[in-house]
């Protein structure tokens, strides 16, 4: 494993630990928080986004799917199935 030098604030870090160690309920070193924050955050960047396409969602919801169904089908978020839904519902009223 190759070695990267880096300046870290103390005094974040030291906070950040605190919070971790209450988190964990456990005593954590400033390594063992280091490698905490690293490890979450390559699991994050490594996590699919599925950018769902509006009209798979339209027909979604003009076939009755609730926003469950969306998620498991086109990996589409909740918001986004709401946002859509109030979207479609405010261009029927005005029409």
């Amino acid at each position: 494993m190759s070695k990267i030098l880096v300046e870290v604030d103390a005094d974040k870090l030291n906070a950040i630990r605190r919070q971790l160690s209450f988190k964990l309920n456990t005593d954590l070193t400033n390594d063992e928080a280091l490698h905490i924050i690293l490890n979450g955050n390559m699991r994050r960047a490594q996590t699919p986004h599925y950018n769902a396409g509006k009209d798979a969602v339209l027909q979604l919801i003009k076939d009755g799917a609730t926003s469950g169904q969306a998620l498991r089908t086109l990996g589409c978020s909740r918001s986004t199935f709401f946002r859509i839904k109030a979207k479609e519902r405010r261009k029927a009223e005005q029409a």
